[in-house]
């Protein structure tokens, strides 16, 4: 049975990956596939918005002279009272550079010298933008990524029902022109 063949959806669009929001999460994935060669749709509800762009916080990662993923992981460990899966952190850890760099890389303004120490942290890693703009930082730099990608992105749609047809994955939300026809 081929996509489609039971639902029949007003309106369509062909990718390999649909992205459901434009947080740092949903663009990252997004970026990621694109840049494998992957045909990318981004369905937002926003795309300025969100929770990305308020984080105030820092990033951590294993950065400083003296300090390792082992230990970065170790301390998350310690902070996250047994409520964490060892493996994910020790993953999230050991990725944690390669992602600062990656984020660099795009044009993130990051400050990885003067890393700085935060609760549950035994060495200083905190990577920040700003005194509280690390959030908003990240965000412009992955939006202004996206936006030069060549990336199909579906602005002010809402992603209803996700339902699998077959061999493909389909989405439902109101069709671009009815959308115009509710503002």
């Amino acid at each position: 049975m081929g996509c489609g063949a039971t639902i029949s959806p007003g309106w369509r669009r062909d990718a390999d990956v649909v992205v459901v929001g434009s947080g740092a999460a949903g663009i990252s994935v997004a970026l990621t596939a694109a840049a494998a060669g992957l045909r990318v749709v981004v369905v937002t509800k926003d795309l300025v918005g969100g929770a990305t762009p308020l984080a105030q916080g820092g990033l951590a990662a294993a950065l400083g002279a003296g300090d390792t993923p082992a230990a970065h992981g170790s301390d998350t460990l310690v902070a996250g009272a047994g409520l964490c899966e060892p493996e994910v952190v020790a993953a999230l850890a050991d990725g944690a550079p390669g992602a600062i760099g990656w984020l660099t890389g795009l044009g993130a303004r990051l400050e990885t010298r003067d890393l700085r120490l935060e609760g549950g942290h035994s060495a200083r890693r905190i990577v920040h933008s700003g005194d509280d703009a690390t959030g908003a930082e990240v965000h412009r730099t992955l939006l202004a990524a996206l936006l030069a990608g060549g990336i199909e992105i579906l602005d002010r749609t809402v992603a209803l029902d996700l339902l699998l047809g077959g061999d493909c994955l389909l989405y439902t939300s109101p069709s671009p022109r009815d959308r115009q026809q509710s503002r």
